[in-house]
């Protein structure tokens, strides 16, 4: 449910017909719904650090088994982290 409000918020923030200072009182109130809601922003940043590392390994994994095992072998690693 959350998605569909911050998709509403970015509709409202593209949209070329709002004035500035309507643009501004947008982000005012987006800034106070996230605070409503509690997001923790520190675990919020370990769990994209996390993410990235995953994503960085993973990659790096697929890039070795490439040029010592070939391609076939790296497709079949992606596959099963896809």
């Amino acid at each position: 449910m959350a998605k569909d409000k911050y998709d509403f918020i970015q509709e409202l923030l593209e949209n070329k017909k709002l004035q500035p200072a309507q643009r501004e009182r947008v982000l005012m109130l987006t800034k106070e719904e996230i605070k409503k809601e509690g997001i923790a922003s520190k675990d919020l940043e370990e769990r994209v650090k996390k993410l990235e590392e995953m994503i960085n390994i993973s990659s790096e994994k697929i890039l070795n088994v490439w040029e010592t095992e070939g391609i076939e072998n790296a497709i079949n690693i992606y596959e099963k982290i896809v």
